[in-house]
């Protein structure tokens, strides 16, 4: 709820660490330059910018959130624990700028199909993208944590 209510707060500036990442990896893909004007990262050839709106802010805080509560239920050692707020706040960074240039990246080849509402495509692409990294996370993570923790007490 912190994190939420912080986000609210915040502006484009002090997004730059999800948003910079974001952006260079969507001009790396189409070959392309965006420009960085007070809305956030234009796209001139897609008539498109990469926002706040568009950070991702909140489904790092979902993916942070995952992390945590599948470490915390896997992992009975206290001394293996402490290593769960940083580890998930990184490993749920890195998934969250692959989810969000993926989410668009997929939207932006979406855009220009006759007969496709862009708000609705756009929509539609974050909620599938980000559904399915959680499921794949979670899932992962669990058949990941499970088989070492197997592992881990046959060797015991």
């Amino acid at each position: 709820m912190i994190l939420k209510i912080h986000y609210q707060t915040l502006t484009l500036e002090e997004l730059h660490f999800i948003l910079v990442p974001v952006n260079k990896i969507v001009e790396w893909s189409f070959g392309i330059s965006s420009v960085l004007n007070p809305d956030g990262f234009y796209f001139e050839s897609f008539n498109i910018v990469i926002n706040k709106s568009c950070s991702g802010f909140n489904f790092w805080v979902i993916s942070f959130m995952t992390c945590v509560y599948l470490i915390l239920n896997n992992i009975k050692h206290i001394s293996l624990r402490w290593l769960t707020i940083p580890f998930s706040i990184v490993f749920s960074y890195f998934i969250t700028i692959v989810a969000n240039a993926s989410r668009i990246i997929i939207s932006m080849l979406l855009k220009n199909i006759e007969g496709l509402h862009w708000h609705w495509v756009h929509e539609a692409t974050g909620i599938f993208i980000y559904m399915m990294v959680l499921i794949i996370i979670y899932s992962t993570g669990q058949f990941l944590l499970q088989k070492t923790s197997i592992h881990y007490a046959k060797s015991i």
